[in-house]
């Protein structure tokens, strides 16, 4: 098959699922069962053979089956699934979430963090004076505005985590540019999480015993390039 002009567009069958990740269709008919990839539409809906698969759901289930040749169990696949699902839902409720306003958003978590504890606030982590300047201020890198005040009602540091995944992933840049590498691996209490070669966190990987490092644009270019000679 010729990949369209918008990859964004296509529709892939469970079959063409099944060449693109290199996995067999009762894996595939597994994980939906279990509730690892969804197909289009309402994500409880879709039956048999007719359900078709669109551009997230191909990503997530390549980087799933890349994982499953290391060895990675159904457990640790569902883990870390459900996180990327709800970077999904995440980048569609925010899809102009960018940098600049985490940088803006994590000022002020900051600055929440100091008041609390009874710490003089500086100006740039300030809600009170990020209130004061309009939306359309010339920001200065990370000064925040009345709309980051508005996004605290949900932004974490993990959300952002998810935001910047959810860009990673399903953005056209992993067509035409490098983007960041992801390491995988179990924390303390066992589960599964992704950090990033550049995460919002500040974490890395420095110290754990062991990680899986995922070149994200090699396993998504090449799910749906295997699908050219179909």
């Amino acid at each position: 098959m010729v990949l369209p002009d918008n990859h964004y567009a296509l529709q892939m069958t469970r079959q063409q699922l099944s060449v693109a990740i290199g996995l067999p269709g009762d894996t595939i008919a597994y994980w939906l069962k279990e509730g690892l990839i969804f197909a289009l539409g309402d994500q409880k809906h879709g039956r048999g053979n007719h359900r078709r698969f669109g551009y997230e759901a191909v990503h997530i289930a390549a980087i799933l089956a890349e994982l499953s040749r290391y060895g990675m169990n159904t457990t640790g696949l569902r883990n870390l699934s459900s996180r990327l699902w709800h970077a999904v839902e995440l980048g569609r409720l925010y899809p102009d979430f960018t940098p600049l306003d985490f940088m803006c958003c994590k000022n002020l978590l900051v600055g929440k963090e100091l008041a609390a504890r009874g710490e003089e606030v500086p100006d740039i982590m300030s809600i009170g004076s990020a209130l004061t300047r309009d939306d359309d201020h010339e920001e200065k890198e990370g000064t925040p505005g009345p709309r980051h005040v508005k996004m605290m009602e949900w932004f974490s540091i993990d959300v952002a985590r998810l935001l910047t995944a959810y860009a990673d992933l399903m953005s056209r840049d992993i067509f035409l540019h490098d983007v960041p590498k992801w390491f995988v691996s179990a924390n303390a209490n066992g589960s599964i999480e992704f950090i990033l070669e550049d995460d919002p966190s500040g974490e890395d990987v420095e110290g754990r015993a062991s990680y899986i490092c995922l070149d994200i644009k090699e396993i998504v270019n090449r799910a749906w390039f295997s699908l050219t000679d179909q």
